[in-house]
């Protein structure tokens, strides 16, 4: 069983039927092609990945639970990361 045990927050099919996979304290994933793998696109954890959308141009938007907002390319790299600061 794929993700066992790992609390599934969100998820999102891009263009590609890759699926983009929010978890509860283990970050992201994405699945394609019957393949599961971890998105390690920065370097804190653990991260909870709240929201995904992905935008007209195919990046994947992530909203992370204290760390702010991020968007990665189609092949899940770092283009951009707006923080979050509670102060």
């Amino acid at each position: 069983v794929l993700l066992e045990g790992i609390d599934i927050l969100d998820f999102e099919i891009d263009s590609n039927h890759v699926v983009w996979i929010g978890t509860e304290n283990k970050g992201l994933y994405h699945f394609h092609h019957g393949e599961l793998n971890a998105v390690p696109f920065i370097e804190e954890t653990p991260i909870s990945v709240r929201d995904i959308a992905v935008n007209q141009d195919g990046n994947i938007l992530l909203a992370v639970d204290r760390l702010g907002f991020f968007m990665l390319d189609h092949f899940g790299k770092l283009i951009t990361k707006v923080a979050y600061d509670p102060d």
